[in-house]
């Protein structure tokens, strides 16, 4: 019984370790994570609009669509600018 008890701290101690380090590790790389999704999305914006160098989130405007089962796979709604002039949606 006792052993069962003293395996018990054991595996709490490792897993409160294991913890600890893996919120540091998040916490060092979350800023990283985030400038690099936003730039992969900003090359995804442009491939698809290639004349655009500005994009306005729109996906607010649409929310109602978006939550239709026939819209699942849309995950956004941009407009596309050069300048003033609207290149694409």
């Amino acid at each position: 019984m006792r052993d069962v008890i003293r395996y018990g701290v054991v595996l709490a101690l490792i897993c409160t370790v294991a913890a600890g380090v893996l919120a540091y590790v998040n916490d060092i790389t979350e800023e990283k994570i985030a400038a690099q999704k936003a730039l992969e999305e900003e090359r995804a914006l442009a491939g698809a609009l290639p004349g655009a160098t500005d994009f306005k989130d729109k996906t607010a405007d649409i929310s109602n669509l978006l939550s239709r089962p026939e819209f699942n796979l849309v995950k956004g709604y941009y407009l596309g600018y050069s300048g003033d002039r609207l290149v694409g949606a």
